[in-house]
This record gives structure tokens, C-alpha cells and sequence, in this order.
């Protein structure tokens, strides 16, 4: 899948629920919510989540079709 959208989003990058929600700009808790629901792949690390790029870049996708009816 290749992206056209790429707001400074590395694919090789692992993102914080933090860093995530600061670049979406949503609340952290939302993020938190999208990776308990499963909306959005991620892993934890202890009790902190972790997101990788390409699943970012994914669900923005995603997110991006969804809204245009796809």
C-alpha cells in the first residue's frame, strides 16, 4: 500500500500514543481508545503502547477512505 499522505510520518519510526495524537491532533485518549478497540495496530511495551509507523500510515489510510465512501 503507498501513501500519499505522509504529515512527517517515518514508515521505520515507532511512535508514542503521545506523539501520535500530538501529530493527528486528536486527545491522547482517543488514541488510546483507536489501539483498545483495535482501530489502530500498535503493541505495548510494559504499560505504554507503541505504534509503528507503516500501521500509522495504514490506519490514516484507512481512516482517509472511509471517509470518502471506500
Amino acid at each position: 500500500m503507498q501513501s500519499n499522505f505522509s504529515p512527517g510520518i517515518d514508515r521505520d519510526q515507532i511512535y508514542t500514543s503521545a506523539e501520535i495524537a500530538s501529530t493527528l491532533k486528536v486527545h491522547p485518549m482517543t488514541v488510546h481508545r483507536w489501539l483498545k478497540d483495535g482501530d489502530l495496530a500498535g503493541f505495548k511495551i510494559g504499560r505504554f503502547w507503541r505504534v509503528t509507523g507503516w500501521d500509522l500510515l495504514s490506519f490514516i489510510e484507512a481512516q482517509t477512505a472511509r471517509a470518502r465512501g471506500g
